[in-house]
C-alpha cells in the first residue's frame, strides 16, 4: 500500500521533476499566487525524489526478505529508477548524488535480475506443462 501511495505522489508532482526550475517557479507564482498549495507545488521535485527513494527502500527491503508476489511487479522499481535518473541528471551537484546513484544501480540490477528469474520460471513451467501433455 505504501508503494502505491508514493507512486501517486510522483504522478501528482511529476511536472516539477521534468520542467526547468525557473519556468516551473514562474508558472506556480502566476497560477497559484494566493493559493496555500503553492508552497507544496514548489517542493514538487523534492517530493518526487523522496517518494522514489522510499519506493527504492521498500523494494530493496522486500528483495532482502525474498518476498515473491504477483502483485508486486517491476513497475514501481522502474518508476523509482526513472525519477532518480532524472534527478541525477538535473541536480548533478547534489550531496546525495553518490547515494542516489548506488540506489539507482542496484534497482536497475534488481529489475533486470527479477525479469530473468521470471523468464526462467516461465520457461520451466512451460516445459513442465509440455511434459504433462505429452
Amino acid at each position: 500500500m505504501s508503494i502505491q501511495y508514493h507512486q501517486a505522489l510522483i504522478a501528482l508532482h511529476r511536472a516539477a521533476l521534468i520542467a526547468p526550475i525557473a519556468s516551473f517557479e514562474a508558472e506556480v507564482a502566476t497560477q497559484c499566487a494566493d493559493d496555500p498549495s503553492q508552497f507544496r507545488l514548489r517542493q514538487g521535485e523534492s517530493i518526487c525524489v523522496n517518494s522514489a527513494r522510499a519506493i527504492a527502500r521498500l523494494v530493496l527491503e522486500l528483495a532482502d526478505r525474498k518476498t515473491n508476489s504477483r502483485v508486486l511487479n517491476a513497475g514501481p522499481s522502474l518508476l523509482a529508477c526513472v525519477v532518480i535518473a532524472i534527478s541525477l541528471l538535473k541536480n548533478s551537484s547534489s550531496r546525495l548524488q553518490a547515494a542516489d546513484l548506488e540506489v539507482w544501480v542496484f534497482l536497475s540490477w534488481l529489475d533486470v535480475h527479477s525479469r530473468l528469474i521470471d523468464l526462467t520460471a516461465s520457461q520451466s513451467l512451460c516445459r513442465l506443462n509440455f511434459r504433462a501433455i505429452s
